[in-house]
């Protein structure tokens, strides 16, 4: 998402004057990049071996944005506390929670389908079974010579 704005930016689509317009991009290309989220979640999770991918896919759709959402809404809370004019309507924090709960959920859900259905990940290289032991470190080598050096 972020290279996705950044590319946008750079080619001249955001304009200073045109106020929101940041703001806009970013929750519509959240809101629209949902699936390749839940795609790439379920097929990382099935990678691990797991078959319980429609936890994960509730999970990559709730978890984030649940967050992200009270944050904002806390601080939405103190400026309308002190009538400020930088708060968001309340009209417009529903919009945006209408967005997330009935887009981009149900666009991690079809991402997530489509992943569970392709092949597992395979790792690029082996793992070692046997862990190996940590050699130890000469004196002028440990962390806090280091950082008095």
């Amino acid at each position: 998402m972020f290279f996705f704005i950044l590319m946008l930016a750079t080619m001249g689509f955001l304009h200073p004057e045109s106020r929101g317009a940041f703001l806009t991009l970013v929750i519509v290309s959240f809101v629209f990049l949902s699936v390749i989220a839940g795609y790439f979640s379920a097929r990382f999770f099935k990678m691990f071996g797991s078959d319980r991918w429609l936890i994960n896919a509730l999970s990559t759709a709730v978890i984030f944005p649940s967050f992200a959402f009270s944050i904002f809404f806390l601080i939405n809370l103190f400026l309308w506390y002190e009538n400020s004019s930088a708060a968001v309507p309340f009209k417009t924090i529903l919009t945006i929670l209408t967005l997330w709960l009935c887009c981009a959920s149900p666009l991690v859900l079809i991402g997530a389908i489509i992943g569970v259905k392709r092949s597992k990940i395979k790792n690029p290289c082996k793992i070692n079974a046997v862990p190996s032991v940590p050699e130890v470190l000469p004196w002028y080598c440990r962390t806090k010579i280091i950082y008095m050096i």
